[in-house]
């Protein structure tokens, strides 16, 4: 894989964002609001530092000057979704995170950012290990193509087994990278969090009782929604059922919302083709960086 040079210089200041900062933080979000998506809706449920203790997540912040010109949201310090102006910026962002060493496995944002981010935070001849380069797209209400499915509904506590194994199997598929004891537990901990919360959509095979369907919301503001983990198991596909399931809870997600945003690998054509069906457009182009644990 190709990544960017290496940058020499540290190109601004990065620091912790308290309470003070929040204004600024979300004006600098709504820049590209369907590319932050996912850091305003953190931002409107969970606010800019942790409102419990057992909430972990810190938000870095790069400045030039008194300008916020970069944003980074470290979750559980092993996921950080990153959001910046410039390359240097990236760059600069993951210097300041590999200072504390997290044991960061995922990095998430736009396609250049994550390369120059990579370039910060990686020890000599060190590679990912594995990149997707991904579209995000976003739907709006007016565009939105609309196939009913009324068997649509949140899944419930007795949905959990079946939803994180239709979860860690995707992971399977997509990645085709193995999860250890600790990544399962952690896995776990966040399905079951996301489907108590109401937030893990479902339906089911009238005959057999078992989730033909599921997606989540994994964020939510007044702006924009963002879905993940849309898939159907392989034996309930070819009918239809993530056209009519994601059509239907876009619908519904609309009424709240200004935009339905999503990822999707860019080599997965069947699944682009589906989303352009519904009506979502092409917003930006992203990468997810998979790291190996240090």
């Amino acid at each position: 894989m190709s990544l960017l040079p290496i940058l020499t210089h540290e190109a601004t200041d990065v620091r912790r964002l308290g309470p003070v900062d929040r204004e600024q933080a979300v004006a600098f979000l709504h820049e590209q609001p369907t590319v932050n998506a996912f850091h305003l809706g953190w931002l409107h449920e969970n606010d800019i530092v942790p409102r419990q203790p057992y909430h972990r997540y810190e938000f870095l912040g790069a400045f030039d000057g008194s300008r916020l010109v970069g944003l980074a949201l470290l979750a559980a310090g092993t996921v950080c979704c990153l959001s910046a102006m410039s390359d240097e910026t990236a760059w600069s962002i993951a210097r300041r995170v590999g200072a504390s060493a997290p044991p960061l496995r995922t990095v998430v944002g736009p396609r250049d950012a994550t390369r120059a981010f990579w370039r910060g935070w990686a020890s000599p001849g060190e590679t990912p290990r594995l990149v997707h380069d991904q579209v995000l797209l976003g739907l709006r209400s007016r565009g939105l193509r609309y196939f009913p499915e009324p068997l649509l509904e949140c899944a419930g506590d007795d949905d959990l087994d079946q939803v994180v194994a239709a979860s860690l199997d995707m992971h399977s598929e997509e990645t085709g990278l193995p999860i250890d004891a600790e990544e399962r537990e952690l896995f776990t901990r966040s399905v079951a969090t996301r489907l108590r919360s109401g937030r893990v959509y479902v339906t089911r095979d009238e005959m057999t009782g078992q989730v033909a369907f599921k997606a989540s919301i994994s964020s939510w503001s007044p702006t924009a929604a963002q879905i993940e983990g849309v898939y159907v198991p392989p034996r309930f596909r070819q009918r239809g059922l993530a056209r009519r399931g994601l059509s239907e809870m876009c619908r519904q997600l609309l009424y709240e919302t200004g935009e339905v945003t999503l990822y999707v690998n860019e080599g997965n054509e069947p699944a682009r083709r589906l989303y352009e069906r519904l009506g979502f457009r092409q917003a930006a182009r992203m990468s997810t960086l998979f790291l190996d644990a240090r």
